[in-house]
């Protein structure tokens, strides 16, 4: 399923090459961040036609449906941040998120 949607950004969580760059809150492509989860529940809404906890539950995992209730979701950098003011990435999903929490249990600990 692929559709778009824009949201938000609430602050980065990882970045890959440096942690210094988290706190100076620099974004690279492909660094994880933290986005508004409420514009992918309206667009999903309306690309699906019919209720969130309906259709998406079928294909989500336990840990994604526990970022939509707390207002957020993980979604990965997929093009280099430029001047432009845009930003294109990835929701992190299934295996990913699993694989990305279970590497990162600091990370997931301030979260919940």
């Amino acid at each position: 399923m692929s559709f778009h949607f824009s949201s938000s950004i609430l602050s980065i969580v990882y970045n890959p090459s440096n942690d210094i760059l988290i706190k100076k809150k620099i974004l690279t492509k492909g660094s994880i961040v933290k986005i508004y989860s409420n514009d992918f529940a309206t667009s999903l809404r309306r690309f699906t036609k019919s209720r969130l906890s309906s259709h998406f539950s079928k294909y989500a995992n336990r840990n994604i449906i526990t970022f939509l209730r707390q207002g957020f979701l993980l979604a990965k950098v997929t093009s280099r941040p430029g001047q432009s003011g845009w930003i294109d990435g990835k929701i992190l999903e299934n295996k990913e998120l699993e694989l990305f929490l279970k590497k990162n249990k600091k990370i997931y600990k301030k979260l919940i």
